[in-house]
């Protein structure tokens, strides 16, 4: 029995043991008035796998009042000369990261701890600024104190499902010098992305960088089977946004665990506030030492957490393992290219990821990694005319489905049209929805069909009600000269008055009608049906117009009303009622995409025979 208890206590301290690893209490901190010039102590940071180590810090001083309500302190750092940063069993010069490279994108986080007047370890914060270009290894560290409160700060809406707050601009100025000022400034956020090309990944890292974050292109980390990190102070932490046949994952340092709860980078991520975004361990391969500013390369391996606060002084959620605890959207893209559209079966490639749901990022993701898969398809530039269906489903909303299609003489990207859509609902102005799936076809034809009507002839000069009237359309296209195609348009029975005009369109052009209804919808339900009504513009499009007006009333269409009425049914249904064309379109889809617009004049003849 005496060894049966034994053994059982053994069992329980050890598990008690773990727990607390996994669960640290807070540690010791120093508040900002106590710290002093010339204290000594150490930060934490991985420089080469997954395992923190020390490298060493000096307090210069305070700056007080750096930013509004917020300080920094200022630290040298240098490494511990009995330190193999590298791992590679030997300490020589390739160790040097700091006195080479000085501070590296990456290590924003890096818990800063000093020695106090008692001989004890304090936390004093987190690296978190550095200057550019300095040929000094000095930084500015972020108050524990001011993270501590960021972490605090209670949620309005307990794990907010999204980031939905635009992302704000890095400040720019007209000074081409400006990055070369000596100013301190937070460390970019390296994001690493695997599985792009060389053009696409050019693409994307201009537009990150007007955010502060700095693309690098690297392979991912986990490889067939990943290692399991169990997360302690200076552990590299990070938000995989894209994970599947391609990844893209921000990173950085964690700083502290107090419970379950973390803490880290020392500045914010991405600025969004509450959030609900995946935490996962990472793996760091090495740090490239550069003039300009160095950086870490590293990939993400085990989720250990959820983000829940983006905050002014640094990021802070949960610790837990439950992979369901963020939904991730699956998007799926397929794609092919053909000879021309008539050759043959269409074989497709297909590519499965998962995104983040970080809303003002998310519609810029998927078209570049749409826009990615698409240029590594069609493997060479040259003519291409791209034909693109896109089928996307919000929470509560039934799935829609839209087109585009372009041509062009140098390669090919996917719809920014497209991505346009989905940016407009996601960041609506009327309430959150929540994205639940994307599904993008897109067939690639390696000719360069654009053609524009050039002229509309019918041998009619008048038309019954119900009667069809034959258009003649003059098309030109590139290297295919001028032609002519037929399209058979009836006449409404209902057409009203003593003429008609029928207006003869492009899809893109008839599109541009829709666009500016667009901008008077009044509701989520009203934008998905704009997108879902959207023309192909590889389509010709007929548009017979009515006297009378329409209105759209929570996903119903009142047509053919008189002016009076529809100003009476919004002056008492408001923004819900939006104006509405009545009319009627006709349309033959073509395999040019189409530009251009004529109209045609009838005469409605109501005589009976």
């Amino acid at each position: 029995m005496k060894r049966f208890c034994l053994i059982a206590l053994s069992g329980l301290m050890l598990f008690l043991l773990t727990l607390a690893q996994a669960r640290a209490d807070r540690p010791p901190i120093m508040k900002l008035g106590e710290i002093k010039a010339g204290m000594k102590g150490y930060a934490l940071t991985v420089f080469h796998g997954t395992k923190p180590q020390k490298f060493n810090v000096e307090v210069i001083g305070v700056f007080w009042n750096y930013a509004p309500k917020r300080n920094v302190i200022i630290v040298r750092c240098s490494e511990d000369p009995n330190v193999d940063y590298n791992g590679d069993g030997k300490i020589d010069d390739n160790d040097k990261f700091i006195t080479k490279g000085r501070i590296a994108q990456g290590m924003s986080g890096s818990p800063v701890y000093v020695v106090g007047e008692d001989g004890k370890e304090y936390l004093i914060g987190a690296l978190a600024l550095a200057w550019q270009f300095s040929i000094d290894p000095i930084a500015g560290v972020t108050p524990i104190e001011q993270m501590i409160a960021d972490m605090e700060t209670p949620l309005e809406n307990a794990y907010a499902p999204q980031g939905s707050a635009a992302l704000p601009e890095k400040e720019t100025t007209d000074d081409p010098l400006d990055a070369y000022r000596t100013k301190l400034q937070y460390l970019s956020t390296p994001l690493v992305v695997s599985g792009f090309n060389e053009r696409t990944f050019d693409a994307f890292a201009a537009e990150l960088r007007k955010y502060n974050i700095e693309a690098i292109q690297g392979g991912g980390a986990g490889g067939p089977e990943q290692e399991k990190v169990q997360l302690e102070p200076g552990s590299t932490i990070g938000v995989p946004l894209v994970r599947g046949d391609m990844e893209i994952y921000v990173f950085g340092t964690l700083t502290m665990i107090d419970g379950n709860k973390i803490a880290g980078f020392g500045h914010p991520l991405l600025a969004c506030g509450e959030c609900k975004l995946p935490v996962t361990a990472g793996s760091i391969t090495t740090i490239l030492n550069s003039t300009a500013s160095s950086f870490k390369f590293g990939g993400s391996l085990n989720q250990v957490g959820v983000l829940t606060r983006d905050r002014p002084s640094s990021v802070s959620g949960e610790m837990t393992e439950e992979k369901d605890s963020v939904k991730m959207i699956p998007i799926t893209i397929r794609t092919a290219v053909k000879k021309n559209r008539e050759s043959g079966e269409t074989e497709y490639k297909t590519y499965k990821l998962e995104m983040a749901n970080f809303e003002a990022l998310l519609p810029n993701i998927i078209y570049y990694c749409a826009s990615n898969v698409i240029a590594d398809d069609l493997l060479a530039m040259g003519d291409v005319t791209t034909y693109v269906q896109m089928k996307f489903k919000f929470e509560g909303y039934d799935e829609a489905t839209t087109w585009d299609s372009y041509a062009s003489a140098g390669g090919t990207s996917f719809s920014r049209n497209m991505a346009e859509m989905l940016a407009a609902i996601i960041m609506n102005p009327y309430h959150h929805v929540q994205l639940e799936y994307v599904d993008i076809t897109v067939d690639m034809v390696r000719e360069l069909r654009a053609a524009t009507i050039q002229q509309v002839m019918t041998d009619a000069k008048e038309a019954k009600p119900g009667e069809e009237v034959t258009l003649k359309l003059k098309l030109k296209g590139y290297e295919k000269g001028e032609w002519w195609e037929e399209m058979k348009v009836p006449i409404p029975e209902d057409v009203k008055g003593d003429s008609v005009d029928l207006i003869v369109q492009g899809g893109n052009s008839a599109n541009s009608d829709l666009a500016a209804i667009a901008m008077g919808a009044s509701s989520v339900q009203d934008m998905i049906e704009i997108s879902r009504d959207l023309f192909k513009p590889n389509a010709f499009v007929t548009t017979i117009k009515y006297n009378s007006a329409g209105i759209r009333y929570k996903g119903k269409t009142l047509k053919q009303l008189p002016p009076s009425i529809v100003k009476q049914f919004r002056s008492v249904a408001g923004d819900e009622a939006t104006e509405w064309p009545d009319a009627k379109y006709f349309i033959k889809e073509y395999d040019w995409v189409v530009e251009g617009s004529h109209t045609i004049h009838l005469t409605i003849n109501r005589k009976e025979n």
